[in-house]
């Protein structure tokens, strides 16, 4: 045999032996790798919340005009509402007008995944508010939708959303603050508004007063008299005055005489009137008849020399203030009340403004009359309103009338002439 085929026939009878020597191991398994799928792409996720500030449009109407466009999708005030979900698609969008073309807007559309997308919205100068609102809520609904299907780039990428306005904290509760005390109403006072002035008044006056005499001769009587008086006066709006009294005094003297006097006055004058203050000043012409009495007859008089002496009548002046308080009634009536000073100067004609001294038999001074005089009494003055009342009460109700009083004085002689009584 040859040896070559002894060796190969060796070598095969060998190898069977030696595979069912060894023990068989399990075939080692590796998981096959994973692949692209290679179907259509998988659905994107879909914006379920709209989050908007806007500003120079209504956001009430721009919500409305969303929810037309965008029905699946819900629209909230990003600044008032609460965050979404971590896991919840949704779109931040923010609306503002140009400074320069405050009907033009721009549009910033941030997305929760960090994409940014900026427009600008041009709606024209005289286009309505309601087609400029239209307008945006259709380009914000377009972008939100391109957005979603994905078929517009971002502008800007890994944009965090604006954090939501900070909402005014509201006061706590407070505690209702106590009653208050019940008090008594208080008494309501009407206010009568004031009574238009009168275009004229007429005033009923008395006066009891004091006659004084000034002046030489030095040893008579100074007490020239007391009486009283009664006068009538007009009173024009603007305070002038027209006044006439008639005056009577006397007094007794030495040897049961008693010298009787008795004035007639007509003067002309001014008023002032202040709230209830009244201030009125006249000048008077002045007409005195005198007398003297004893024993219920009159007595004659002589002079020095025993001459009969005619009884001539006092002529002169007088010059009178009165300053009083002034009460008005509800009829509009007036009652004044205040002191009287009256300063007079008198002489009987061809005298030579001479003083009248009286003198009994025996030559002595028992009395005098005129020459230069003092009054002193107290005014009682009621003012009735004449004429027709004008509809609005007259500037001098709230302001007084400006009047100065006007005095005139005459300087009578101090030379004595002196005439006995027989």
């Amino acid at each position: 045999m040859n040896p070559s085929v002894a060796v190969w026939c060796l070598v095969v009878a060998a190898t069977p032996a030696r595979s069912a020597a060894a023990p068989a191991k399990p075939a080692a398994s590796k998981p096959a790798a994973s692949k692209p799928a290679t179907g259509p792409a998988a659905a994107r996720p879909r914006v379920e919340v709209l989050r908007l500030r806007a500003q120079g449009l209504e956001l009430a109407t721009l919500r409305a005009e969303l929810a037309l466009r965008l029905h699946q999708v819900q629209i909230v005030e990003h600044d008032s509402a609460p965050a979404v979900a971590a896991d919840t698609m949704f779109v931040f969008v923010d609306l503002r007008p140009l400074p320069e073309q405050p009907s033009s807007f721009t549009l910033t559309i941030v997305a929760s995944d960090g994409r940014a997308y900026d427009r600008t919205i041009d709606a024209g100068h005289d286009a309505p508010r309601d087609d400029v609102t239209r307008l945006v809520a259709g380009n914000v609904a377009n972008l939100v939708s391109a957005i979603e299907s994905g078929t517009v780039r971002a502008d800007r990428e890994d944009v965090p959303v604006p954090e939501a306005a900070p909402q005014p904290q509201a006061c706590p509760a407070c505690p209702d603050p106590p009653a208050p005390p019940q008090c008594p109403e208080p008494a309501v006072h009407h206010v009568d508004a004031p009574l238009p002035e009168p275009a004229i008044e007429l005033g009923i006056g008395i006066t009891p007063l004091a006659v004084l005499g000034l002046g030489p001769p030095r040893d008579a009587d100074h007490h020239a008299g007391s009486g009283g008086a009664l006068s009538l006066a007009l009173r024009l709006r603007n305070g002038l005055l027209v006044t006439a009294e008639g005056r009577f005094a006397g007094r007794g003297m030495a040897d049961t005489a008693t010298l009787l006097r008795g004035r007639a006055a007509l003067g002309i004058g001014y008023a002032w009137r202040r709230n209830a203050f009244e201030l009125a000043g006249t000048a008077a012409f002045t007409v005195e008849p005198w007398s003297v009495r004893a024993s219920g007859s009159r007595r004659a008089f002589a002079d020095e020399q025993g001459t009969a002496r005619p009884r001539r009548p006092l002529l002169g002046g007088a010059a009178r203030i009165v300053a009083a308080h002034v009460w008005r009634t509800k009829g509009g009536t007036r009652l004044r009340l205040g002191p009287m000073v009256e300063l007079a100067a008198s002489s009987a004609p061809g005298d030579r403004g001479k003083v009248v001294e009286l003198l009994d038999q025996g030559l002595r001074p028992i009395g005098r009359t005129g020459g230069l005089e003092l009054g002193l009494g107290v005014d009682l003055t009621v003012w009735f309103g004449l004429g027709r009342q004008p509809d609005l009460a007259s500037s001098s109700a709230g302001k007084g009338d400006s009047i100065s009083p006007s005095t005139r004085r005459s300087k009578p002689s101090t030379n004595s002439a002196r005439s006995p009584a027989s």
